[in-house]
């Protein structure tokens, strides 16, 4: 979650399709059907126009509408701007908008896990044969929606491509998290409105939790998923650690593993290996670093690196066996070389590929902390000329997707 200093003025104005939305928001306790979502999502698109000073679109509309109370926004979306495509279901969208006009949210009092009960409309109006909708929104709701002092920024685009409301309820939950975040999973079956639907929390985990986790890995352009720990008190399901994994990272990591397969590591090593540490059993965690090691240094490389490794630790220890903190040098001692190794391959690759030019991009790089920041298109020019095709070039200098058309490069 990220604080805004100032509600009124946002820091800067957000790309098209991203919205800022409130914590209180993100919080809130409802059950909404798919079309729900999607109808709700659009208002908080329309809403963050009004906020951008922005239009989305010709076709959407927002304006201020003077009531008793205040005033508050009167929005006019298309239906098709919600309904499928392929189906243009309006009467879907239609039943969908009464019965979410009828739906009470529960918004969090002072951050915690009380709630009171606000409506999201005043009034609505639909109508198929105009192909459009128009609603109201209560002044609580305005309220809340402007309340922007903590915050989360939503890609409503991507979140409109699931399926499953679930995905994107934890979507809002976790964007933006860099670290884990654990939540008492009594507390997340109140914002799903799931106490007495999921009584067994195992249950809650494979219906609710396990697809939404599937949905996030395979939905291409989101940029990230989770891995979850259950944790327990006593024999129960107590709460539960949501690990964020960004997409672009796991899978370098996956391709470092399957390109460590690939290289053959001599037996003389292994031999090596198994003579100094007569203990330790090659794992295939060490096992992978060890081949990545080959690759840089070469057989002959490799075993010199061991031997050092294994003088070292003789001097160390006065008995035959290998402690931790023994084996943890050897595993740094690799570490250190992939890393090197790592390094001066993407620098040359950098160097061929004319990534940096001159001074001037060298320059940029350092007051975005080391970064490089690239269009699409720009990448695509380079890819070419360093004789790469352009999936193949971005995993090669390691580019990092920002936005639907901007990368970074660490230089």
């Amino acid at each position: 979650m990220k604080k805004l200093m100032n509600p009124e003025t946002p820091e800067k104005k957000l790309p098209q399709k991203f919205s800022y939305q409130a914590w209180n928001l993100t919080k809130m306790k409802y059950d909404f059907t798919l079309c729900e979502k999607k109808i709700f999502l659009k208002v908080i698109e329309a809403c963050q126009s009004y906020i951008n000073q922005d239009m989305l679109g010709k076709n959407i509309s927002i304006e201020m509408v003077k009531e008793i109370d205040g005033a508050t926004p009167q929005i006019e979306i298309p239906i098709k701007e919600i309904v499928d495509t392929k189906t243009r279901n309006y009467k879907w969208v239609v039943e969908g908008l009464h019965s979410l006009a009828q739906k009470g949210f529960g918004l969090p009092k002072d951050g915690g896990w009380d709630f009171r009960e606000i409506f999201l409309f005043r009034k609505i109006e639909a109508s198929e044969k105009n192909g459009k909708i128009r609603v109201t929104l209560n002044m609580d709701f305005w309220e809340a929606f402007y309340d922007l002092r903590v915050f989360k920024i939503i890609d409503t685009k991507l979140e409109s491509r699931f399926k499953l409301v679930s995905t994107m309820r934890i979507y809002e939950l976790l964007v933006g998290n860099t670290s884990n975040v654990t939540y008492e999973i009594e507390n997340l079956k109140k914002l799903f409105c799931n106490e007495d639907r999921y009584k067994n929390n195992s249950h809650f985990i494979r219906w609710i939790i396990e697809p939404a986790r599937n949905e996030m890995m395979e939905t291409e352009n989101c940029p990230f998923y989770f891995d979850y720990d259950v944790i327990k008190v006593g024999r129960k399901l107590a709460k539960l650690t949501f690990v964020v994994k960004n997409k672009i990272v796991e899978e370098k990591k996956r391709s470092h593993i399957e390109e460590a397969k690939h290289i053959d590591l001599s037996d003389k090593v292994l031999t090596l290996m198994r003579k100094s540490f007569p203990d330790v059993i090659i794992r295939d965690d060490m096992q992978v670093r060890l081949r990545l090691a080959q690759k840089y240094l070469g057989e002959d490389g490799l075993m010199k690196l061991i031997r050092t490794v294994c003088q070292r630790c003789k001097k160390m220890r006065d008995e035959e066996k290998l402690s931790g903190s023994e084996l943890a040098y050897l595993m740094g001692s690799l570490k250190n070389v992939i890393e090197k190794g790592e390094s001066e391959s993407n620098s040359k690759l950098m160097k061929s590929s004319p990534m940096v030019e001159d001074a001037n991009i060298i320059e940029e790089s350092r007051q975005n902390d080391g970064y490089l920041y690239m269009t699409q298109d720009e990448i695509k020019k380079k890819a070419s000329l360093a004789g790469f095709e352009f999936e193949a070039f971005i995993k090669e200098i390691f580019a990092e997707k920002v936005d639907d058309n901007t990368y970074r490069v660490k230089i």
